[in-house]
């Protein structure tokens, strides 16, 4: 064999081995990035499913690939497979995204009325929220009948919103009258007195037209609490009234027309200390309480808002709004 041909043939062989380096470096996988990984997480959420699934497999190996499969199955819960699902939760078992994972799909299962699936997977889970505790009552109350209604009454004493699970019970609760009106009466105070002014108002419509206050009434209040404290025009013999004219107070002190700060330092000269402010108003609402609020207008004489705050629960002149305070106690505890 001549020189020349050996060459010729060491040649050829140095760039098949180079051509097959070459297909070997390309087809080998790249190795899962950080930057990866947060495109990942940036498509969930964005609520991008398709793109999650583009970049998953890239993923492949990476220390958080969990989260990638967790995200995945987050985005299509409604319509995952029940078995892909178990099957995470089940290599996943005891962490953090199971216990997530299973507890939304738990609801998942709730909405869509899918009651055996839910009944098989909710005593694995690791905690219930106030929405998963109102889809189980939703599923006992199948089984056992209005009687489980009953686990749902302590849930409606809120002074927030509750989940859309709960709306259900609580229409129950009242279309069967085990929450009566002053069950409403009493929410409604807890609403406003939290600040929940948007549910207190809508709360105002579950009760019977004999006892709701007038549209118009509310409406008022809404506008321009501190006017409608100065006026004092309230229907102070009713119940509606005066719970409208504590409903004002909160309204007013959260608007900062009558300034919480003022209104604690009048109510601290009147008492003389904290302690006894609380004991004499019961606590502190906003840096105002009902009662100290009234008893400070009227013995510091503040002006024609103390005279004109003032209302006869016995429909004469004289009762100031620590009147009202007493008389709204009274109504707490009646109910």
């Amino acid at each position: 064999m001549s020189i020349r041909t050996l060459l010729t043939l060491l040649g050829r062989s140095a760039t098949a081995l180079a051509m097959a380096a070459g297909l070997a470096v390309f087809a080998a996988p790249a190795e899962p990035t950080d930057a990866d990984f947060v495109i990942a997480r940036d498509a969930f959420r964005a609520n991008d499913a398709s793109r999650l699934d583009r970049i998953a497999p890239r993923l492949k190996g990476h220390l958080l690939e969990s989260y990638v499969e967790y995200w995945q199955l987050r985005l299509n819960l409604d319509d995952a497979d029940p078995e892909r699902v178990r099957s995470f939760l089940t290599r996943r078992e005891g962490g953090p995204l199971a216990d997530r994972l299973r507890g939304e799909w738990l609801k998942s299962l709730a909405k869509r009325g899918e009651w055996t699936l839910f009944a098989a997977e909710y005593p694995k889970r690791a905690g219930d929220d106030t929405e998963l505790s109102c889809y189980a009552m939703q599923w006992q109350r199948i089984r056992e009948g209005d009687a489980a209604l009953d686990l749902a009454r302590p849930l409606w004493f809120s002074g927030q919103e509750q989940p859309e699970s709960c709306q259900t019970l609580f229409a129950a609760l009242l279309t069967l009258g085990k929450l009566t009106s002053q069950d409403v009466w009493m929410r409604f105070r807890q609403a406003h007195e939290a600040g929940s002014f948007r549910l207190a108002v809508r709360l105002l419509d579950l009760l019977p037209a004999d006892e709701r206050p007038a549209q118009r009434d509310v409406t008022r209040v809404d506008r321009n609490p501190a006017q409608a404290l100065g006026k004092g025009d309230f229907r102070w013999s009713s119940r509606s009234g005066r719970e409208l004219a504590l409903y004002a107070l909160d309204r007013a002190a959260n608007r900062r027309r009558i300034g919480a700060r003022r209104l604690d330092a009048m109510a601290l000269a009147r008492f003389g200390s904290r302690a006894q402010l609380r004991q004499s108003a019961g606590r502190l609402q906003r840096g105002a309480p009902v009662a100290a609020f009234g008893e400070c207008l009227v013995s510091r004489g503040a002006g024609s808002v103390a005279r004109r705050a003032t209302a006869s629960v016995a429909g004469t002149r004289g009762a100031s709004f620590a009147r009202l305070g007493r008389r709204s106690a009274r109504d707490r505890r009646d109910a």
